[in-house]
C-alpha cells in the first residue's frame, strides 16, 4: 500500500532532486571566459571596432573603450558564437526542463493522493484512526493522549486535529463533553465508515471496527485505552483509568476495548492492568 509517509520523503526527494538538476546544469553551461591581458596585444591581426559590430559583440559589452581592438583569438575564447551576446546553453536548458517535467508530474501525482483527504474534510467528514504506538497506564492524562494523535496524524500527512477518545475519572472528561459531534461521517484513513455521524459513534454499535492506523496499516495494540462507555460517557472511578493515567504497575486498572469489534466492546471490553501496553483511538475534530 502506497503510503501517505512515502509521498512526503518522495516530494524530498524531488525537492532535491530538482535542485541537483538545477546546480549540474548551471554547471554544464557554457561561460564565458575572460581576455588575458596578452590578449590584447594585438600582435596578430586585430579584428577592429567594425568588425566586431557586424558580429554583434560591442566593445563596450566587454568592459572595453569602445576604440580598443581585440585579435580574432581573444574573441573567440570568449565563447559567443557570431550573432550572439550569450553562450550557447539552449541544449542544457532543454535538458534541464524535460527533467523538470517530469518530476513536476511525480509531484501531481502524490498531491492527487492527499486532495482525497482534504475534500473528504471539506464535505463533513473526519477521520478516525487507532494509534501505531502503545503506552503503559502512566502516559500522563487525556492531553498527552492527544498530543500523541495529532504526533501521529502529523507524521502520516493525515490531515485534521485529532483527539483521543479517553477519559481520565469523571464524566466531564469523556468524549461526549469534550469532542466535537460531527453531523457527517467518520471513516477510516482509507475512506472505510465507521459511523453515520456522531449519534452512530455512541449508539452502542460501529458500522466498521476502528482497526487501522494513522498510516493505513496495523494498530499498536488490539487493546485500546479509553475509560468510556459506549455513550462516550467517562466513568467515575480512578480504578478504571489508572489513577488518572498516572500509574503504571499490575496492582491499578484501566477500562480498555478492542479494535477487533463494532458491539459495544470497541470501547468498553474490561479492566486491565496498567502495566500493559496499549493504543488509543483518535477522533478527527
Amino acid at each position: 500500500m502506497f503510503s501517505k509517509t512515502s509521498a512526503l520523503t518522495g516530494l524530498i526527494a524531488v525537492a532535491v532532486a530538482l535542485y541537483i538538476l538545477g546546480s549540474t546544469a548551471a554547471d554544464a553551461a557554457p561561460k564565458p571566459k575572460e581576455i588575458e591581458a596578452t590578449e590584447l596585444d594585438c600582435a596578430k591581426p586585430c579584428v577592429d571596432s567594425d568588425e566586431i559590430e557586424d558580429g554583434t559583440i560591442m566593445p563596450e559589452d566587454l568592459g572595453f573603450d569602445p576604440d580598443t581592438t581585440l585579435d580574432q583569438e581573444g574573441v573567440e575564447d570568449l565563447g559567443f558564437v557570431t550573432g550572439d551576446h550569450t553562450p550557447d546553453s539552449s541544449g542544457a536548458v532543454a535538458d534541464l526542463q524535460a527533467q523538470i517535467d517530469v518530476l513536476l508530474g511525480i509531484v501531481a501525482g502524490l498531491g492527487d493522493f492527499m486532495i482525497d483527504d482534504l475534500l473528504f474534510l471539506a464535505s463533513g467528514g473526519r477521520f478516525v484512526f487507532v494509534s501505531s504506538t502503545a503506552e503503559d497506564g502512566d502516559f500522563g492524562g487525556v492531553a498527552q493522549a492527544d498530543a500523541i494523535c495529532n504526533d501521529l496524524a502529523g507524521s502520516a500527512l493525515l490531515p485534521g486535529t485529532y483527539k483521543a477518545w479517553l477519559a481520565d475519572s469523571g464524566a466531564a472528561s469523556g468524549p461526549a463533553g469534550t469532542f466535537f459531534q460531527n453531523p457527517g461521517p467518520y471513516a477510516l484513513p482509507d475512506f472505510s465508515v465507521v459511523a453515520d455521524n456522531w449519534g452512530d459513534v455512541v449508539d452502542g454499535s460501529l458500522d466498521h471496527a476502528i482497526d487501522m492506523s494513522e498510516a493505513g496499516g496495523a494498530p499498536g495494540a488490539l487493546e485500546v485505552w479509553t475509560n468510556v462507555g459506549g455513550d462516550g460517557v467517562g466513568t467515575l472511578l480512578d480504578i478504571a483509568s489508572c489513577e488518572g493515567w498516572s500509574v503504571s504497575g499490575v496492582t491499578s486498572s484501566g477500562v480498555f476495548g478492542l479494535t477487533t469489534e463494532v458491539s459495544a466492546e470497541w470501547t468498553l471490553r474490561g479492566f486491565g492492568q496498567c502495566n500493559i501496553p496499549r493504543a488509543f483511538y483518535c477522533f478527527g475534530q
